[in-house]
């Protein structure tokens, strides 16, 4: 047996069919009936109210879904998740909302119901998707199933970021332009889960899938070398590639699983070490940098030819004039180098002709820039790097098999998260907005008719009809 739910309009009209080997034999088998009781306006958005299938006087209301913009943020505590997170708050409903059901229903549908029989749809499992292809390369929504048992008013929800300022720009976006984020729906399960086990196989075409790879594939090289964050990213996406081979949209792999996926992955990307001090300089030119103006041996280079050490004090470096002056590379001057850095927040304008040894090797620890001066120039820090040969996986058809448990919910709803600049918390606002959106749709029918009473009357004078 399995259940189709179709879309019947944006404003979360729902009809409910379930089938067995193609036949109609009714709708689901749930205490929640799937006619629509009533459809309650608030906030511009239309309110699906339902009645409990056996207890008659209990019902319950659609979800709101809006996004709460003020509530865009970038924690400091990425450390804790590798990856820099924006979060942000949508809101499912509110005490307003509750009342205006309840007023609505005691009004026009049951004079006798009662306001703590008037709910939120019960939600065992939420979660938020992106419903418009893939989200640029420095993105990624996390769209984990998260429990709402409790039924909160409002929940957390995540955007991974490549990095913190990716993040912070992002969070900018949302609170000055919503409207970018239109394509957030959020989905959620009324009931119990079940699951199944399978067996995954990680491939080539799964690895040509991912963005990074896209960019690895435009440096025209058979291998490549990545630092651990990479390896990181460029698993997780090669998991997520996989996964999405098998799952639909009532269908999903635990977290558990999909991290387990991304370790097995890691474990063959990782089984080529390279440490950069027996690197030849050429071999820096396949190395993957996110930024490739702050890969190491591009800020060593430069941070030798931008300071000399002070002849009169040895723990002081001073800015080469002539340096600053000159064409980087031919194309860049050493300024304007650093000016674009700068712009990624790796690097700061030289306030001081002069900055202590001590003081220079601070700021590039705290830029992560995998620089440092040694007591005669600058050097690049050992590191491991991790040689993946592209060519080979690509090629593959079988990079990994992994056995897996897939949860499927039975009944899988979804809502478009509303990213409006409208009111949700007064109830007065919320009555002035609803009768000013019934006033503006009636403009047009109030014109039509004033226009065929005069077309009417321009024909009755023609004719002579008094």
């Amino acid at each position: 047996m399995y259940l189709i739910i179709y879309i019947c309009s944006s404003l979360f009209t729902l009809c409910f069919v379930e089938m067995v080997d193609g036949v109609n034999v009714g709708h689901w088998n749930i205490d929640i009936s799937p006619k629509t009781v009533d459809m309650v306006p608030f906030n511009g958005r239309l309110i699906t109210v339902r009645e409990h299938t056996k207890q008659k006087g209990r019902y319950f209301f659609s979800p709101l879904a809006y996004l709460m913009k003020s509530t865009a943020d970038v924690p400091d505590f990425f450390n804790i998740t590798k990856y820099p997170i924006m979060t942000f708050d949508v809101r499912m409903w509110s005490d307003d909302l509750q009342q205006k059901v309840f007023s609505h229903l005691k009004r026009r549908v049951n004079e006798s119901v009662e306001k703590n029989n008037v709910r939120l749809l019960p939600m065992e499992k939420v979660r938020i998707r992106w419903n418009h292809g893939n989200i640029t390369g420095d993105y990624r929504v996390i769209e984990t199933w998260k429990t709402n048992t409790l039924n909160s008013k409002s929940i957390q929800f995540e955007i991974e970021c490549t990095t913190i300022r990716a993040c912070k720009n992002l969070k900018d976006k949302m609170k000055s332009y919503p409207q970018t984020f239109d394509y957030l729906e959020i989905e959620y399960s009324l009931f119990a889960q079940k699951s199944s086990r399978r067996v995954l196989t990680v491939t080539g075409r799964h690895i040509v899938e991912g963005k990074l790879y896209a960019k690895l594939a435009n440096m025209r090289t058979s291998s490549v070398y990545l630092n651990s964050d990479d390896v990181n990213r460029f698993a997780k996406e090669s998991t997520t590639s996989v996964i999405a081979s098998v799952v639909r949209d009532a269908t999903y792999v635990s977290e558990s699983d999909e991290l387990s996926l991304v370790r097995a992955i890691k474990e063959v990307i990782k089984q080529d070490i390279v440490n950069t001090q027996n690197f030849q300089p050429k071999m820096w030119e396949s190395v993957y940098w996110q930024d490739q103006w702050a890969r190491p041996d591009k800020v060593t280079h430069h941070y030798n030819k931008l300071y000399r050490q002070d002849k009169n004090d040895s723990n002081c470096l001073i800015v080469n004039d002539e340096y600053v002056k000159d064409d980087y590379d031919g194309h860049l001057s050493g300024d304007a180098f650093v000016a674009s850095l700068s712009l990624s927040g790796r690097y700061a304008q030289i306030d001081s002709p002069k900055s202590s040894v001590q003081d220079i090797n601070s700021y590039l620890d705290e830029s992560n820039l995998q620089t440092e001066f040694t007591g005669l120039n600058f050097t690049v820090k050992p590191m491991d790097l991790f040689r993946v040969n592209l060519a080979k996986l690509v090629n593959s058809n079988n990079i990994k098999t992994e056995n897996i448990q897939v949860k499927e919910y039975p009944i899988v709803l979804k809502v478009k998260v509303q990213v409006a600049h409208l009111p949700i918390e007064s109830s007065t606002s919320n009555d002035n907005y609803v009768l000013k959106d019934i006033n503006n749709q009636l403009e047009k029918p109030k014109k039509q008719m004033k226009d065929t009473e005069q077309y009417i009357n321009e024909q009755k004078t023609n004719l002579g009809i008094q």
